[in-house]
């Protein structure tokens, strides 16, 4: 039997064993960082496997109108902002990610880690101070930072993430407020104080965003709830940049100029950090502070995530068949 013709346009080979693995089932075809237009060359496609980190395509109409022989998407990952699921449902075309692998998403605490690290580096004024050194300058004034134990962090989403970061900052001694209205009896289960997201803002720190980029969900920390926030407020992003509005925060920073965001994540991502406005503010200015979305991006979590990825692709195709 024939394997089906699978387009791999994400970077892989660092992944101890997993070209062999996508080759033993798959007619393999290895395109790590592709642009849009590059995928019309491959319109005899059968399956796509993707993430979103890095991408520079939107796997949408304008792109799969051009595969019409692709059947199933896998991405390696929660989040599916590079897909165009509607769309997909409209033509028939699977969409197989991580969502909903709760057990397997529970070994991994890479993007969580990296929002601690975010809070602290940012606490700390870490990025600033290593930059001041490297101008040869040896001051620590200007950097007197927080510690962990003094503050309230607000955690925004108390899903697997949610709960990883907000154990994080319990164990260094921080009060930890949390808010998500989508879990029901969350008092059962969370030990730290329940607080409507209004709340929230107006009484943390720092916030921390762990919600899942849905149409609900889209632009949801906007002015409205930072018009309630502390003028020092630390916001971190490790979700997506969706889930944010960037000219809201931008209007924010400017406003308030010991506020500061660290974000893994910017709103679509695949149209190119330069186009991004926070960008910009990152280059130019002392309070964003921008990381290529590296969060979930350790060597163990890919091992789990692409590895169990590929065992649903390949479950999915042998239903099918």
């Amino acid at each position: 039997m024939s394997k089906a013709k699978l387009l791999c346009i994400t970077p892989v080979k660092h992944i101890d064993g997993f070209v062999s693995r996508l080759e033993q089932y798959f007619d393999l075809t290895y395109l790590p960082d592709p642009v849009e237009s590059e995928l019309a060359a491959y319109d005899e496609v059968e399956v796509i496997f993707t993430n979103p980190n890095k991408t520079k395509v939107f796997l949408g109409p304008k792109v799969l109108k051009g595969l019409p022989k692709l059947k199933v998407i896998a991405t390696a990952s929660t989040g599916t902002v590079h897909i165009d699921k509607d769309y997909c449902k409209e033509v028939s075309i699977e969409v197989v990610s991580l969502t909903k692998e709760i057990p397997v998403l529970e070994r991994i605490t890479s993007t969580a880690e990296h929002a601690f690290l975010l809070t602290l580096a940012a606490c700390r004024n870490l990025v600033k101070a290593c930059k001041s050194v490297d101008s040869a300058e040896w001051d620590y004034e200007k950097f007197v930072g927080r510690q962990m134990n003094q503050l309230k962090v607000g955690v925004l989403g108390y899903g697997r993430l949610g709960k990883m970061y907000a154990k994080y900052a319990a164990d260094f001694g921080a009060e930890v407020l949390v808010c998500d209205p989508y879990i029901p009896d969350l008092a059962s289960s969370c030990p730290h104080r329940i607080v409507s997201a209004e709340q929230l803002f107006t009484e943390c720190d720092v916030v921390s965003i762990h919600i899942h980029a849905t149409k609900d969900n889209t632009k949801f920390v906007n002015q409205k709830f930072l018009d309630l926030a502390k003028p020092n407020l630390l916001l971190i992003n490790t979700a997506r940049g969706e889930v944010i509005c960037e000219t809201d925060i931008l209007s924010f920073l400017g406003e308030n100029p010991k506020a500061k965001y660290y974000t893994d994540v910017l709103f679509e991502e695949f149209r190119g950090v330069e186009n991004n406005a926070l960008y910009s503010s990152a280059l130019y200015g002392e309070q964003v502070v921008i990381t290529p979305h590296i969060a979930g991006m350790t060597i163990d979590a890919q091992q789990i995530a692409y590895n169990h990825c590929l065992v649903l692709l390949v479950d999915f195709l042998q239903m099918e068949s």
